[in-house]
Order: structure tokens, then sequence, then C-alpha cells
């Protein structure tokens, strides 16, 4: 595939804008669904899981993040709740922190929950992002966590960035709208994960 149909990095302001409704959907879906009182949580720093923040109505979490959003966003709930932020190189792009910094941040941890989300999906490439050291913290978060819940809009379906973040197989729960296309739903069922479209 040429580099120039693959899917850029968008701006932040534009990733915070496209789809806003639907991404206050399953944000507090997510919120409400997978998250329990006394859990250890990795809330990623993308903007679909960043709005998590504001729909956590649990006692007594753990919540790690890099992204200086939801850091910003998880503050207002910082009172009641360990909140915890890694280090590493930041991505004015992405509002994230990267790099061995980071990656050896989240390795140290044991997490119950990995909230993601990513710029694409399709059943060969899986969830794929713009930029390689984003995708890597990614890939740590997911093998420090118990389970693995993503969170992606219908529009992302069919799209395919520069890395690979997940196979499908390797996440437990798809959050997604009622815009998931069917074969989304047949390779689903057919990795046996869960999938909740809200």
């Amino acid at each position: 595939m040429y580099a120039d149909k693959l899917l850029k990095e968008p701006a932040l302001r534009d990733k915070l804008a496209k789809n806003a409704d639907v991404k206050e959907k399953l944000a507090a879906y997510a919120a409400e669904r997978f998250i329990s009182d006394g859990d250890v949580l990795i809330v990623e720093g993308g903007t679909t899981v960043s709005k998590m923040a504001s729909y956590i109505k649990h006692s007594q979490l753990t919540l790690m993040t890099n992204g200086l959003d939801a850091l910003q966003q998880l503050r207002a709930v910082a009172g009641r709740h360990t909140v915890l932020c890694c280090g590493g190189v930041l991505r004015e792009p992405s509002g994230t922190f990267v790099g061995p910094v980071a990656e050896s941040f989240f390795a140290q941890y044991h997490a119950r929950t990995t909230f993601l989300s990513a710029l694409g999906f399709t059943v060969d490439a899986g969830f794929t992002d713009p930029n390689l050291m984003d995708t890597q913290v990614k890939k740590v978060m997911i093998q420090s966590a118990a389970r693995t819940v993503m969170l992606l809009d219908s529009s992302k379906f069919g799209s395919r960035s520069f890395a690979t973040v997940a196979r499908l197989d390797e996440v437990s729960v798809l959050v997604t709208d009622s815009g998931v296309p069917e074969y989304v739903r047949t390779a689903c069922e057919s990795a046996n994960v869960e999938l909740h479209v809200v």
C-alpha cells in the first residue's frame, strides 16, 4: 500500500471536533459499564478515552495516563482517586508522553483494564495509529492490564494508518456506535471479542 493511502495524523483540534457527540456516548458507556470501585485503570491520551473522566462515578480508583488532556480531565476527580501520569517525551500533535520513559512507567504496574482508542481499523491490520512512538506505549499498556477495552467510533472502520496498536484478538472488548459494519461484527464473533454497540 502506498504511503499516501494511509491515514495521516490529524491536528488535535480536528480530532476533538470530529464525531464529538459519538465519542461522548462511547466514553459515558465505557465509564459506566467497565469500571468498578477500587479498580486500577490505564486511560490513554486519545480524545475519545479522555472524555471518560467526566463520567467516572466510582470510588477509590487508581488512574494512570500518558495524555496531557486526559490528565487535565482527571484533575477534576483527583481528590477522590489516585491519579498517576508517566513522564517521557511530549509529542505535541497528540499531547501524549511517549518513548522509553513512558513505556517503562506502564510496564511496572498491573491494571485491571486499559482503555484505548485508535485512528483506524481493518480486519487485516487491526487497530492502527499514525505514530510509532504512540503505538509502542499503547502496546505496553495492553500488556500491563488484564483486559483491554477499545473505544472506536464507526467512521474509523475500513481505514488503516501507519502502525498497528493491536490485532482484534488482542483486545477484550470493542465499544462502538450503530454505524459498525457487518464484517466487523462477524470478525468480533470469530475473535471472541465482546462487541458493545452504543
